[in-house]
Protein backbone atom coordinates (compact mmCIF):
# COMPACT_ATOMS: atom_id res chain seq x y z
CA UNK A 1 0.00 0.00 0.00
CA UNK A 2 2.92 2.38 0.66
CA UNK A 3 4.00 2.14 -2.98
CA UNK A 4 0.63 2.71 -4.67
CA UNK A 5 -1.22 5.91 -5.35
CA UNK A 6 -4.79 6.08 -3.99
CA UNK A 7 -6.28 5.47 -7.45
CA UNK A 8 -3.97 2.50 -8.03
CA UNK A 9 -4.91 1.07 -4.66
CA UNK A 10 -8.59 1.47 -5.49
CA UNK A 11 -8.12 -0.35 -8.81
CA UNK A 12 -6.28 -3.20 -7.09
CA UNK A 13 -8.93 -3.54 -4.40
CA UNK A 14 -11.66 -3.65 -7.03
CA UNK A 15 -9.85 -6.46 -8.85
CA UNK A 16 -9.38 -8.41 -5.61
CA UNK A 17 -12.99 -8.05 -4.47
CA UNK A 18 -14.83 -8.04 -7.81
CA UNK A 19 -12.54 -9.61 -10.44
CA UNK A 20 -15.29 -10.75 -12.82
CA UNK A 21 -17.09 -7.40 -12.71
CA UNK A 22 -13.91 -5.34 -13.24
CA UNK A 23 -12.83 -7.52 -16.17
CA UNK A 24 -16.29 -7.20 -17.70
CA UNK A 25 -16.00 -3.40 -17.55
CA UNK A 26 -12.42 -3.17 -18.82
CA UNK A 27 -12.26 -6.00 -21.33
CA UNK A 28 -13.59 -4.23 -24.42
CA UNK A 29 -11.19 -1.28 -24.15
CA UNK A 30 -8.21 -3.55 -23.42
CA UNK A 31 -8.97 -5.81 -26.38
CA UNK A 32 -8.63 -2.88 -28.80
CA UNK A 33 -5.09 -2.03 -27.62
CA UNK A 34 -2.78 -5.09 -27.28
CA UNK A 35 0.05 -3.19 -25.56
CA UNK A 36 -2.31 -1.54 -23.10
CA UNK A 37 -3.75 -4.98 -22.38
CA UNK A 38 -0.32 -6.48 -21.76
CA UNK A 39 0.73 -3.66 -19.42
CA UNK A 40 -2.52 -3.82 -17.41
CA UNK A 41 -2.34 -7.60 -17.05
CA UNK A 42 1.38 -7.51 -16.14
CA UNK A 43 0.96 -4.70 -13.59
CA UNK A 44 -2.07 -6.28 -11.95
CA UNK A 45 -0.44 -9.72 -11.74
CA UNK A 46 2.73 -8.26 -10.20
CA UNK A 47 0.65 -6.56 -7.52
CA UNK A 48 -1.46 -9.65 -6.90
CA UNK A 49 1.59 -11.88 -6.54
CA UNK A 50 3.26 -9.40 -4.19
CA UNK A 51 0.25 -9.95 -1.92
CA UNK A 52 0.26 -13.71 -2.48
CA UNK A 53 3.95 -14.03 -1.57
CA UNK A 54 3.32 -12.13 1.67
CA UNK A 55 0.28 -14.25 2.52
CA UNK A 56 1.87 -17.66 1.97
CA UNK A 57 4.52 -16.81 4.55
CA UNK A 58 1.71 -16.90 7.14
CA UNK A 59 0.31 -20.30 6.11
CA UNK A 60 1.53 -23.87 6.38
CA UNK A 61 2.98 -25.37 3.22
CA UNK A 62 0.29 -28.09 3.00
CA UNK A 63 -2.45 -25.45 3.34
CA UNK A 64 -0.96 -23.40 0.51
CA UNK A 65 -0.70 -26.50 -1.65
CA UNK A 66 -4.33 -27.40 -0.95
CA UNK A 67 -5.55 -23.88 -1.76
CA UNK A 68 -3.34 -23.30 -4.81
CA UNK A 69 -5.33 -23.26 -8.05
CA UNK A 70 -4.89 -26.19 -10.39
CA UNK A 71 -5.24 -23.91 -13.40
CA UNK A 72 -2.01 -22.23 -14.58
CA UNK A 73 -0.03 -24.04 -11.86
CA UNK A 74 3.28 -23.73 -13.74
CA UNK A 75 2.94 -19.96 -14.18
CA UNK A 76 1.90 -19.58 -10.54
CA UNK A 77 5.01 -21.43 -9.35
CA UNK A 78 7.23 -19.16 -11.45
CA UNK A 79 5.56 -16.02 -10.11
CA UNK A 80 5.60 -17.23 -6.51
CA UNK A 81 9.38 -17.63 -6.70
CA UNK A 82 10.02 -14.43 -8.67
CA UNK A 83 12.40 -12.64 -8.36
CA UNK A 84 14.13 -14.82 -5.72
CA UNK A 85 13.94 -17.93 -7.90
CA UNK A 86 16.33 -16.49 -10.47
CA UNK A 87 13.81 -16.48 -13.30
CA UNK A 88 14.64 -14.21 -16.21
CA UNK A 89 12.10 -11.35 -16.54
CA UNK A 90 12.25 -11.85 -20.31
CA UNK A 91 11.11 -15.45 -19.88
CA UNK A 92 8.18 -14.34 -17.74
CA UNK A 93 7.24 -11.80 -20.40
CA UNK A 94 7.26 -14.52 -23.07
CA UNK A 95 5.04 -16.75 -20.92
CA UNK A 96 2.65 -13.92 -20.22
CA UNK A 97 2.35 -12.95 -23.88
CA UNK A 98 1.65 -16.59 -24.74
CA UNK A 99 -1.12 -16.63 -22.13
CA UNK A 100 -2.57 -13.43 -23.62
CA UNK A 101 -2.39 -14.91 -27.13
CA UNK A 102 -4.44 -17.86 -25.87
CA UNK A 103 -6.93 -15.41 -24.32
CA UNK A 104 -6.34 -16.85 -20.85
CA UNK A 105 -5.03 -13.68 -19.21
CA UNK A 106 -8.32 -12.45 -17.77
CA UNK A 107 -8.96 -15.89 -16.32
CA UNK A 108 -5.50 -15.71 -14.74
CA UNK A 109 -6.40 -12.42 -13.03
CA UNK A 110 -9.61 -13.94 -11.65
CA UNK A 111 -7.76 -17.04 -10.46
CA UNK A 112 -5.14 -14.95 -8.65
CA UNK A 113 -7.86 -12.91 -6.91
CA UNK A 114 -9.62 -16.08 -5.78
CA UNK A 115 -6.31 -17.48 -4.50
CA UNK A 116 -5.75 -14.33 -2.44
CA UNK A 117 -9.26 -14.57 -1.03
CA UNK A 118 -8.78 -18.22 -0.07
CA UNK A 119 -5.44 -17.48 1.59
CA UNK A 120 -6.97 -14.56 3.49
CA UNK A 121 -10.23 -16.19 4.58
CA UNK A 122 -9.49 -19.30 6.60
CA UNK A 123 -13.15 -20.13 7.13
CA UNK A 124 -16.33 -18.83 5.54
CA UNK A 125 -19.18 -18.83 8.06
CA UNK A 126 -22.71 -18.38 6.73
CA UNK A 127 -25.27 -17.51 9.42
CA UNK A 128 -28.26 -18.93 7.60
CA UNK A 129 -30.99 -18.25 5.05
CA UNK A 130 -29.34 -19.34 1.82
CA UNK A 131 -32.90 -19.83 0.58
CA UNK A 132 -33.59 -16.11 0.91
CA UNK A 133 -30.58 -14.79 -1.00
CA UNK A 134 -31.98 -14.12 -4.43
CA UNK A 135 -33.69 -16.02 -7.23
CA UNK A 136 -31.36 -19.04 -7.50
CA UNK A 137 -30.74 -21.03 -4.34
CA UNK A 138 -29.14 -23.73 -6.50
CA UNK A 139 -26.46 -21.32 -7.74
CA UNK A 140 -25.75 -20.04 -4.22
CA UNK A 141 -25.13 -23.60 -3.03
CA UNK A 142 -23.10 -24.48 -6.13
CA UNK A 143 -20.83 -21.53 -5.29
CA UNK A 144 -20.47 -22.46 -1.61
CA UNK A 145 -19.72 -26.10 -2.39
CA UNK A 146 -16.68 -24.96 -4.38
CA UNK A 147 -15.22 -23.00 -1.46
CA UNK A 148 -12.39 -24.62 0.51
CA UNK A 149 -13.80 -24.32 4.05
CA UNK A 150 -17.45 -23.43 4.68
CA UNK A 151 -19.34 -23.62 7.97
CA UNK A 152 -23.09 -23.22 7.68
CA UNK A 153 -25.56 -22.17 10.35
CA UNK A 154 -29.11 -23.11 9.39
CA UNK A 155 -31.78 -20.42 9.12
CA UNK A 156 -35.52 -20.88 8.76
CA UNK A 157 -35.25 -20.24 5.01
CA UNK A 158 -32.88 -23.22 4.86
CA UNK A 159 -34.98 -25.69 6.84
CA UNK A 160 -38.04 -24.90 4.71
CA UNK A 161 -36.16 -26.23 1.68
CA UNK A 162 -34.63 -29.12 3.61
CA UNK A 163 -38.03 -30.18 4.92
CA UNK A 164 -39.55 -29.91 1.44
CA UNK A 165 -36.77 -32.14 0.10
CA UNK A 166 -37.73 -34.76 2.69
CA UNK A 167 -41.37 -34.57 1.59
CA UNK A 168 -42.94 -32.46 4.37
CA UNK A 169 -46.02 -31.41 2.42
CA UNK A 170 -46.70 -28.02 4.02
CA UNK A 171 -43.11 -27.01 3.28
CA UNK A 172 -43.31 -28.22 -0.32
CA UNK A 173 -46.29 -25.90 -0.78
CA UNK A 174 -44.46 -23.08 1.02
CA UNK A 175 -41.38 -23.34 -1.20
CA UNK A 176 -43.55 -23.26 -4.32
CA UNK A 177 -45.64 -20.35 -3.06
CA UNK A 178 -42.59 -18.24 -2.22
CA UNK A 179 -41.04 -19.02 -5.60
CA UNK A 180 -44.23 -17.88 -7.35
CA UNK A 181 -44.66 -14.81 -5.15
CA UNK A 182 -41.16 -13.54 -5.92
CA UNK A 183 -40.94 -15.11 -9.39
CA UNK A 184 -38.04 -17.40 -8.53
CA UNK A 185 -39.27 -20.19 -10.77
CA UNK A 186 -35.94 -20.80 -12.49
CA UNK A 187 -34.60 -22.31 -9.26
CA UNK A 188 -37.62 -24.62 -9.15
CA UNK A 189 -37.76 -25.73 -12.78
CA UNK A 190 -34.28 -25.25 -14.23
CA UNK A 191 -32.29 -25.50 -11.01
CA UNK A 192 -33.91 -28.58 -9.50
CA UNK A 193 -36.13 -29.97 -12.25
CA UNK A 194 -39.27 -29.80 -10.09
CA UNK A 195 -42.74 -30.11 -11.58
CA UNK A 196 -45.04 -27.08 -11.80
CA UNK A 197 -47.35 -28.21 -14.61
CA UNK A 198 -49.74 -30.04 -12.24
CA UNK A 199 -50.13 -26.80 -10.28
CA UNK A 200 -50.79 -24.86 -13.47
CA UNK A 201 -53.51 -27.35 -14.45
CA UNK A 202 -55.05 -27.17 -10.96
CA UNK A 203 -55.03 -23.36 -10.98
CA UNK A 204 -56.72 -23.19 -14.37
CA UNK A 205 -59.36 -25.70 -13.31
CA UNK A 206 -60.26 -24.16 -9.94
CA UNK A 207 -59.41 -20.49 -10.46
CA UNK A 208 -59.74 -20.16 -14.25
CA UNK A 209 -62.08 -17.16 -13.95
CA UNK A 210 -60.57 -15.70 -10.78
CA UNK A 211 -58.72 -12.36 -11.06
CA UNK A 212 -56.64 -13.44 -8.01
CA UNK A 213 -56.09 -9.75 -7.34
CA UNK A 214 -54.23 -10.18 -4.06
CA UNK A 215 -51.94 -12.93 -5.34
CA UNK A 216 -50.00 -10.95 -7.92
CA UNK A 217 -46.27 -11.70 -8.02
CA UNK A 218 -43.88 -9.11 -6.61
CA UNK A 219 -42.34 -8.53 -10.03
CA UNK A 220 -43.10 -9.17 -13.69
CA UNK A 221 -41.50 -12.02 -15.62
CA UNK A 222 -42.02 -13.90 -18.85
CA UNK A 223 -45.04 -15.87 -17.69
CA UNK A 224 -48.59 -14.59 -17.93
CA UNK A 225 -48.97 -12.65 -14.65
CA UNK A 226 -52.60 -13.71 -14.27
CA UNK A 227 -51.67 -17.38 -14.55
CA UNK A 228 -48.88 -16.88 -12.01
CA UNK A 229 -51.34 -15.20 -9.63
CA UNK A 230 -53.82 -18.07 -9.97
CA UNK A 231 -51.06 -20.63 -9.42
CA UNK A 232 -49.94 -18.72 -6.33
CA UNK A 233 -53.49 -18.71 -4.96
CA UNK A 234 -53.88 -22.43 -5.64
CA UNK A 235 -50.67 -23.33 -3.83
CA UNK A 236 -51.38 -20.86 -1.00
CA UNK A 237 -54.69 -22.57 -0.25
CA UNK A 238 -52.90 -25.91 -0.38
CA UNK A 239 -50.27 -24.57 2.02
CA UNK A 240 -52.87 -23.36 4.53
CA UNK A 241 -54.66 -26.73 4.43
CA UNK A 242 -51.42 -28.65 4.88
CA UNK A 243 -50.28 -26.37 7.70
CA UNK A 244 -53.61 -27.02 9.41
CA UNK A 245 -53.09 -30.77 9.04
CA UNK A 246 -49.59 -30.46 10.51
CA UNK A 247 -50.89 -28.44 13.46
CA UNK A 248 -53.68 -30.99 14.00
CA UNK A 249 -51.02 -33.71 14.33
CA UNK A 250 -49.23 -31.78 17.07
CA UNK A 251 -51.54 -30.38 19.77
CA UNK A 252 -48.45 -30.24 22.03
CA UNK A 253 -47.17 -27.32 19.94
CA UNK A 254 -50.07 -25.15 21.15
CA UNK A 255 -50.52 -23.67 17.65
CA UNK A 256 -54.27 -24.19 17.18
CA UNK A 257 -54.66 -20.41 16.90
CA UNK A 258 -52.70 -20.69 13.63
CA UNK A 259 -55.05 -23.34 12.22
CA UNK A 260 -56.66 -20.46 10.40
CA UNK A 261 -58.90 -22.13 7.81
CA UNK A 262 -60.89 -23.52 10.76
CA UNK A 263 -61.38 -20.00 12.09
CA UNK A 264 -62.99 -18.53 9.00
CA UNK A 265 -66.74 -17.88 9.06
CA UNK A 266 -67.39 -18.88 5.47
CA UNK A 267 -70.99 -17.69 5.48
CA UNK A 268 -70.11 -14.23 6.78
CA UNK A 269 -66.77 -14.04 4.96
CA UNK A 270 -64.78 -13.13 8.08
CA UNK A 271 -61.73 -14.41 9.97
CA UNK A 272 -61.04 -14.17 13.69
CA UNK A 273 -57.55 -12.78 14.46
CA UNK A 274 -56.57 -12.02 18.06
CA UNK A 275 -60.21 -12.20 19.12
CA UNK A 276 -61.53 -9.76 16.50
CA UNK A 277 -63.48 -10.40 13.30
CA UNK A 278 -61.99 -9.10 10.06
CA UNK A 279 -63.68 -9.22 6.64
CA UNK A 280 -61.95 -11.29 3.97
CA UNK A 281 -61.06 -9.32 0.86
CA UNK A 282 -61.22 -12.51 -1.20
CA UNK A 283 -64.06 -14.96 -0.52
CA UNK A 284 -63.74 -17.11 -3.65
CA UNK A 285 -62.61 -20.36 -2.02
CA UNK A 286 -64.28 -23.14 -4.03
CA UNK A 287 -61.89 -25.90 -2.92
CA UNK A 288 -62.56 -25.41 0.80
CA UNK A 289 -65.28 -27.41 2.54
CA UNK A 290 -66.42 -25.31 5.54
CA UNK A 291 -67.26 -28.53 7.40
CA UNK A 292 -63.68 -29.83 6.94
CA UNK A 293 -61.57 -26.91 5.71
CA UNK A 294 -58.18 -28.65 5.84
CA UNK A 295 -59.25 -31.58 3.65
CA UNK A 296 -57.72 -31.64 0.17
CA UNK A 297 -60.00 -32.16 -2.80
CA UNK A 298 -59.26 -35.06 -5.14
CA UNK A 299 -57.78 -32.62 -7.67
CA UNK A 300 -55.56 -31.02 -5.03
CA UNK A 301 -54.39 -34.41 -3.77
CA UNK A 302 -53.54 -35.56 -7.29
CA UNK A 303 -51.62 -32.33 -7.98
CA UNK A 304 -49.73 -32.53 -4.69
CA UNK A 305 -48.75 -36.17 -5.15
CA UNK A 306 -47.12 -35.38 -8.49
CA UNK A 307 -45.27 -32.36 -7.11
CA UNK A 308 -44.22 -34.22 -3.96
CA UNK A 309 -42.77 -37.04 -6.04
CA UNK A 310 -40.67 -34.57 -8.02
CA UNK A 311 -39.31 -33.03 -4.79
CA UNK A 312 -38.30 -36.30 -3.14
CA UNK A 313 -36.73 -37.74 -6.32
CA UNK A 314 -34.80 -34.70 -7.60
CA UNK A 315 -31.11 -35.75 -7.53
CA UNK A 316 -29.79 -32.18 -7.50
CA UNK A 317 -32.15 -31.05 -4.75
CA UNK A 318 -31.16 -34.07 -2.64
CA UNK A 319 -27.46 -33.42 -3.28
CA UNK A 320 -27.74 -29.77 -2.23
CA UNK A 321 -29.95 -30.34 0.82
CA UNK A 322 -27.78 -33.25 1.98
CA UNK A 323 -24.76 -30.96 1.74
CA UNK A 324 -26.58 -28.37 3.85
CA UNK A 325 -27.52 -31.02 6.41
CA UNK A 326 -23.97 -32.37 6.57
CA UNK A 327 -22.17 -29.00 6.60
CA UNK A 328 -24.69 -27.19 8.75
CA UNK A 329 -25.60 -26.92 12.38
CA UNK A 330 -27.82 -24.84 14.64
CA UNK A 331 -24.98 -22.94 16.32
CA UNK A 332 -21.24 -22.39 16.14
CA UNK A 333 -18.62 -21.04 18.54
CA UNK A 334 -15.50 -19.48 17.05
CA UNK A 335 -13.02 -17.92 19.47
CA UNK A 336 -15.34 -15.81 21.64
CA UNK A 337 -18.07 -15.40 19.04
CA UNK A 338 -21.27 -17.40 19.57
CA UNK A 339 -23.04 -17.60 16.22
CA UNK A 340 -26.61 -18.73 15.57
CA UNK A 341 -29.34 -17.63 13.23
CA UNK A 342 -32.09 -16.04 15.30
CA UNK A 343 -32.58 -16.63 19.01
CA UNK A 344 -33.09 -18.90 21.96
CA UNK A 345 -36.71 -18.79 23.19
CA UNK A 346 -37.03 -16.96 26.50
CA UNK A 347 -39.91 -15.55 28.54
CA UNK A 348 -40.48 -11.93 29.49
CA UNK A 349 -38.07 -12.33 32.41
CA UNK A 350 -35.28 -13.63 30.17
CA UNK A 351 -35.57 -17.23 31.37
CA UNK A 352 -35.18 -20.04 28.84
CA UNK A 353 -38.44 -21.61 27.64
CA UNK A 354 -38.52 -25.37 26.99
CA UNK A 355 -39.69 -27.40 24.00
CA UNK A 356 -40.33 -31.12 24.31
CA UNK A 357 -38.21 -32.96 21.74
CA UNK A 358 -37.95 -36.76 21.73
CA UNK A 359 -39.87 -36.86 25.00
CA UNK A 360 -37.47 -34.57 26.87
CA UNK A 361 -37.93 -30.89 27.72
CA UNK A 362 -35.09 -28.99 26.07
CA UNK A 363 -34.24 -25.36 26.68
CA UNK A 364 -31.38 -22.95 26.12
CA UNK A 365 -28.39 -24.39 24.24
CA UNK A 366 -29.88 -27.89 24.70
CA UNK A 367 -32.41 -26.90 22.03
CA UNK A 368 -29.65 -26.46 19.49
CA UNK A 369 -28.21 -29.90 20.24
CA UNK A 370 -31.62 -31.55 20.06
CA UNK A 371 -32.49 -30.00 16.70
CA UNK A 372 -29.04 -30.85 15.34
CA UNK A 373 -29.86 -34.50 16.01
CA UNK A 374 -33.34 -34.30 14.46
CA UNK A 375 -32.09 -32.70 11.24
CA UNK A 376 -29.04 -34.89 10.74
CA UNK A 377 -30.83 -38.16 11.48
CA UNK A 378 -33.63 -37.19 9.08
CA UNK A 379 -31.16 -36.83 6.22
CA UNK A 380 -29.33 -40.00 7.17
CA UNK A 381 -32.66 -41.81 6.89
CA UNK A 382 -33.76 -40.06 3.68
CA UNK A 383 -37.22 -38.98 2.56
CA UNK A 384 -38.62 -42.52 2.48
CA UNK A 385 -37.52 -43.62 5.94
CA UNK A 386 -37.30 -40.40 7.98
CA UNK A 387 -39.89 -40.31 10.76
CA UNK A 388 -42.95 -38.19 9.96
CA UNK A 389 -42.62 -36.54 13.36
CA UNK A 390 -39.06 -35.52 12.52
CA UNK A 391 -40.19 -34.09 9.17
CA UNK A 392 -42.83 -32.03 11.00
CA UNK A 393 -40.11 -30.48 13.18
CA UNK A 394 -38.80 -28.82 10.02
CA UNK A 395 -42.17 -27.07 9.73
CA UNK A 396 -41.97 -25.95 13.36
CA UNK A 397 -38.43 -24.66 12.85
CA UNK A 398 -39.70 -22.69 9.85
CA UNK A 399 -42.48 -20.82 11.65
CA UNK A 400 -43.15 -22.13 15.17
CA UNK A 401 -43.39 -19.47 17.90
CA UNK A 402 -40.64 -21.07 20.01
CA UNK A 403 -38.45 -22.00 17.07
CA UNK A 404 -34.84 -20.82 17.59
CA UNK A 405 -34.78 -20.09 13.85
CA UNK A 406 -37.91 -17.91 13.86
CA UNK A 407 -38.64 -16.21 17.18
CA UNK A 408 -41.95 -14.54 16.32
CA UNK A 409 -45.52 -15.13 17.46
CA UNK A 410 -46.74 -16.00 13.96
CA UNK A 411 -45.98 -16.05 10.28
CA UNK A 412 -48.86 -13.89 9.05
CA UNK A 413 -49.02 -15.21 5.48
CA UNK A 414 -52.76 -15.86 5.31
CA UNK A 415 -53.56 -12.50 6.89
CA UNK A 416 -51.41 -10.64 4.35
CA UNK A 417 -53.33 -12.23 1.48
CA UNK A 418 -56.87 -12.08 2.82
CA UNK A 419 -57.18 -9.17 5.27
CA UNK A 420 -56.84 -5.52 4.27
CA UNK A 421 -56.10 -4.25 7.80
CA UNK A 422 -52.30 -4.30 8.00
CA UNK A 423 -52.38 -4.44 11.78
CA UNK A 424 -53.13 -8.15 11.36
CA UNK A 425 -49.99 -8.60 9.24
CA UNK A 426 -47.66 -7.68 12.08
CA UNK A 427 -45.41 -10.45 13.35
CA UNK A 428 -44.35 -9.77 16.94
CA UNK A 429 -40.82 -10.79 17.88
CA UNK A 430 -40.26 -12.70 21.10
CA UNK A 431 -38.68 -11.33 24.31
CA UNK A 432 -35.22 -12.46 23.14
CA UNK A 433 -34.98 -9.49 20.81
CA UNK A 434 -35.34 -7.08 23.73
CA UNK A 435 -33.09 -9.01 26.07
CA UNK A 436 -30.11 -9.02 23.69
CA UNK A 437 -29.65 -5.35 24.57
CA UNK A 438 -28.80 -6.42 28.14
CA UNK A 439 -25.10 -7.05 28.78
CA UNK A 440 -25.55 -9.51 31.65
CA UNK A 441 -28.16 -11.53 29.75
CA UNK A 442 -25.91 -11.88 26.69
CA UNK A 443 -22.91 -12.70 28.86
CA UNK A 444 -24.84 -15.50 30.56
CA UNK A 445 -26.00 -16.94 27.21
CA UNK A 446 -22.39 -16.92 25.99
CA UNK A 447 -21.31 -18.70 29.20
CA UNK A 448 -24.04 -21.28 28.69
CA UNK A 449 -22.65 -21.81 25.18
CA UNK A 450 -19.15 -22.43 26.54
CA UNK A 451 -17.53 -18.97 26.26
CA UNK A 452 -16.57 -18.09 29.83
CA UNK A 453 -15.39 -14.50 29.37
CA UNK A 454 -15.87 -11.76 26.81
CA UNK A 455 -18.41 -13.62 24.67
CA UNK A 456 -20.07 -11.95 21.68
CA UNK A 457 -23.46 -13.12 20.40
CA UNK A 458 -23.73 -12.94 16.61
CA UNK A 459 -27.18 -13.38 15.08
CA UNK A 460 -28.93 -12.65 11.80
CA UNK A 461 -32.56 -13.29 10.78
CA UNK A 462 -34.02 -9.81 11.30
CA UNK A 463 -33.15 -6.73 9.23
CA UNK A 464 -31.26 -3.88 10.86
CA UNK A 465 -33.46 -0.83 10.34
CA UNK A 466 -30.78 1.83 10.34
CA UNK A 467 -33.27 4.19 8.70
CA UNK A 468 -35.32 3.89 11.92
CA UNK A 469 -32.39 4.42 14.26
CA UNK A 470 -31.49 0.77 14.88
CA UNK A 471 -27.88 -0.26 15.39
CA UNK A 472 -26.32 -3.64 14.49
CA UNK A 473 -24.41 -3.52 17.79
CA UNK A 474 -26.86 -3.91 20.65
CA UNK A 475 -26.91 -1.60 23.65
CA UNK A 476 -25.00 -3.94 25.93
CA UNK A 477 -22.15 -4.05 23.43
CA UNK A 478 -21.81 -7.85 23.45
CA UNK A 479 -24.40 -8.79 20.82
CA UNK A 480 -24.54 -7.92 17.15
CA UNK A 481 -27.16 -8.53 14.47
CA UNK A 482 -25.79 -9.14 11.00
CA UNK A 483 -28.18 -7.83 8.38
CA UNK A 484 -27.71 -9.97 5.31
CA UNK A 485 -30.57 -8.49 3.30
CA UNK A 486 -28.50 -6.34 0.90
CA UNK A 487 -31.60 -4.24 0.39
CA UNK A 488 -31.34 -0.69 -0.88
CA UNK A 489 -34.80 -0.01 0.56
CA UNK A 490 -33.83 -0.22 4.22
CA UNK A 491 -31.27 -1.36 6.73
CA UNK A 492 -27.52 -1.28 6.21
CA UNK A 493 -27.74 -3.14 2.88
CA UNK A 494 -25.81 -6.11 4.25
CA UNK A 495 -22.68 -4.19 5.18
CA UNK A 496 -22.89 -4.73 8.95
Amino acid sequence: GDHLKPEEMKDLMNVLYYPAEVIHLKKDSLLTDPEKRYLWIKTMLERQFTIIRALIRTRRRKDVKALAPKEHREFFEVMLNYPAGGHDPAMIEVQLREIIALDLDFELIRTASHFIRNLTVEELIVAGDLGDRGPRLDKVIDYLVRQPNVSLIWGNHDVVWMGACLGQRALIATVLRLSLRYLRMYQIEEGYGLLTKPLEVLAQKIYGNDPATHFQAKRVGRRDPLLVARMQKAIAILQFKLEGQTIDRHPEWDMEHRNLLKQINYQAGTLVVNGSDYPLRDTFLPSIDPADPNRLTDDEEDCLQQIEQSFVTSPRLWSHMSWMAEQGRMDLVRDRAVIFHACLPVDDCGRYVALNIDGVDRKGPELFSAFNKVIKRSFRAGSEYAAENDKDWFYYLWSGPLSPLFGKDRMATLESYFIADKATHKEITGPWFQWINDFDFCDQVARDMGVKTGGLLVNGHVPVRIDKGENPVKKGGNAITIDGEFSEAYGDRGYT
